[in-house]
């Protein structure tokens, strides 16, 4: 088995200490932001997302991949982070960098724990697919549709409702 190594895909404030440590260790691997084709084939050679800071649409990128996210309760995660189920498809830290990676380590230790995960992780990938919510978004179109019409009479403008 190959020695374990951290690949670090993108950038942000952090991204100048990152790269230090990708000097100092030569297990840390810093590529710098990708997309598209790329970003893929890194998701694909990977056993788990690590998002310590504000997760996005990332979160789906991951399940995509089968990988269980790790992350941090913080306020300021985007909504994606609706789809995120602590212990089905990934994990949740305080944001404590202790905390953190004492969850990845003993996560990565765990390989029943982690396939469990993945699975799970893949499971929300079908469930969040394009398709799947193009689906969804069709079938409330044709129950909306499917209601009986609004009368338009029956609506009135508010400066209608307190005119004399």
């Amino acid at each position: 088995m190959a020695a374990p190594k951290i690949i670090v895909v993108g950038g942000g404030p952090d991204e100048e200490e990152i790269k230090q440590s990708a000097t100092r260790y030569p297990w840390v691997h810093c590529v710098g932001p990708k997309f598209g084709d790329r970003k893929a084939q890194f998701l694909a050679i990977s056993d788990v997302f690590l998002l310590p800071g504000r997760a996005g649409l990332a979160v789906l990128d991951g399940f995509a991949a089968g990988l269980p996210l790790v992350a941090t309760r913080l306020s300021i995660h985007g909504p994606e982070m609706e789809y995120f189920e602590e212990g089905r498809n990934g994990l949740m830290t305080s944001p404590d960098a202790a905390a953190y990676a004492g969850a990845v380590v003993q996560l990565l230790s765990n390989r029943k724990e982690l396939q469990r995960l993945r699975e799970g992780a893949a499971n929300s990938a079908e469930k969040y697919s394009m398709e799947a919510m193009v689906e969804n978004f069709k079938k409330g179109i044709v129950r909306c549709l499917a209601q009986p019409r609004w009368q338009a009479s029956s609506f009135k403008w508010r400066s209608e409702q307190s005119a004399p």
